[in-house]
């Protein structure tokens, strides 16, 4: 399996992982749009050997996740929208807890 993930600054200077999907979409019109998610979320973490906790959304699992609002249809397959939109990320949850906002500025640790 082909995985996605970031490397480091010197490579990907935002470490926008949505974005190397987005890349890695665009790039391979003939790889399913689910097919690339799987590369840079469960099959990623797969290969990093942190499966057991990372990588799916499943009943009891840590629950970190982006949220990307997709305001304007740009495709009838809920998975093509993801990568032809150029949204950004409007929430981040980690451990099932809101930890950033678009609409709101940061909180303290």
């Amino acid at each position: 399996r082909v995985v996605i993930g970031t490397d480091g600054r010197g490579s990907n200077p935002d470490l926008n992982l949505l974005e190397d999907l987005r890349f890695a979409a665009a790039a391979h019109p003939d790889i399913h749009p689910e097919t690339v998610l799987h590369m840079g979320t469960d099959w990623a973490a797969a290969a990093l050997g942190v499966e057991d906790f990372a990588g799916t959304l499943v009943p009891g699992g840590r629950a970190d996740l982006a949220i990307v609002p997709l305001k304007t249809p740009v495709a009838s397959d809920p998975w093509e929208a993801l990568f032809a939109s150029r949204e950004r990320v409007s929430h981040v949850i980690s451990g099932g807890q809101f930890v950033a906002s678009l609409d709101a500025p940061p909180q303290p640790s």
